[in-house]
């Protein structure tokens, strides 16, 4: 569940999204439609992210959206999968850092994202993660900008992402 900046309170469920925009009373429903390319790629929705500059992000089981809205407040959804890099198209939770970046736990370990790039880096147990997968909605990031990730078997992930990115020898992962 996710209250935006506008006050609009956005729910994912396992049968889709939904919206309810408190200042118009109004109620609507977004689902998968394998007829439209602007639809949800999947109706089990398993994280919600507003980032800082205001873009929505909805983690699947088949892949991350970005939400738009039109002019009457219909959502639309442009999906980041496979072809675009996604490693794994289970989005389980997803948390952003200082430089914009989505950090997203998967079926098989967490990509780093970069929306203005376009670009995956993605990191698995070889690089000292946790093994396997990442449990649904479990991500917490600290005021220091750690981040954490909890696993199905393999319990917790921590990392701080100014030790990941750039770095050419992985930092070691608890």
């Amino acid at each position: 569940m996710l209250e935006d900046r506008a006050g609009r309170l956005w729910v994912g469920t396992s049968n889709g999204l939904d919206l309810l925009d408190r200042a118009s009373g109004r109620f609507s429903h977004a689902r998968h439609d394998p007829r439209d390319p602007a639809s949800l790629s999947h109706n089990r929705i398993s994280y919600l992210l507003e980032a800082r500059v205001g873009t929505l992000w909805v983690g699947t089981g088949a892949g991350l959206n970005r939400l738009t809205l039109d002019a009457s407040g219909m959502p639309s959804f442009r999906v980041v999968g496979a072809r675009e890099g996604l490693d794994n198209p289970t989005v389980n939770a997803m948390l952003e850092d200082g430089a914009g970046h989505l950090w997203i736990s998967t079926g098989a370990g967490i990509s780093d994202f970069d929306p203005g790039s376009g670009r995956f880096r993605h990191y698995t147990a070889r690089d000292g993660m946790a093994e396997g997968d990442y449990f649904v909605g479990s991500a917490y990031q600290s005021p220091d900008g750690s981040m954490y990730f909890g696993s199905f078997n393999s319990g917790l992930t921590m990392f701080h992402p100014a030790t990941v990115r750039g770095d050419p020898h992985p930092p070691r992962w608890r």
